[in-house]
């Protein structure tokens, strides 16, 4: 993974904790006594932060550095490594209100279903050829 793509997966996580915990731009700035400008830059994604600023920011939200960076989406003990996609697409859904993540999940189980459904169906085709 870039350095980019890095800083664009931790400036989203901590944009959305921000949000979450109903704080402004310039209360965190003030917080990790930075510029309000380089917090934004940060959230933007288009600079990283120090390794002190960075566990302070994991200790304000109460989270890993882990889960600030990236590595964890949202289980502490899942170790399976996320694409970019899968990433960016779970920052999306944890942004959503109830009614609307309720609607994602009513989705995706359809997709599974269906998945499902292909998958018995090909079985059964190929079941049905090898009887010849």
């Amino acid at each position: 993974m870039s350095i980019n793509e890095q800083n664009f997966i931790f400036g989203n996580t901590v944009k959305r904790l921000r949000k979450e915990s109903k704080k402004t731009q310039y209360e965190l700035a003030n917080h990790l006594n930075m510029t309000l400008r380089g917090y934004q830059d940060i959230e933007s994604g288009k600079s990283g932060t120090s390794l002190t600023r960075l566990i302070n920011l994991a200790d304000y939200f109460n989270c890993s550095v882990d889960y600030l960076l990236g590595h964890q989406i949202n289980d502490p003990t899942r170790q399976k490594e996320a694409t970019m996609l899968q990433r960016q697409l779970c920052n999306e859904i944890l942004a959503l209100n109830e009614d609307d993540c309720g609607r994602v999940e009513a989705y995706i189980a359809g997709i599974k279903a269906k998945n499902k459904e292909t998958e018995k169906l090909k079985k059964s085709i190929l079941n049905e050829n090898m009887d010849w």
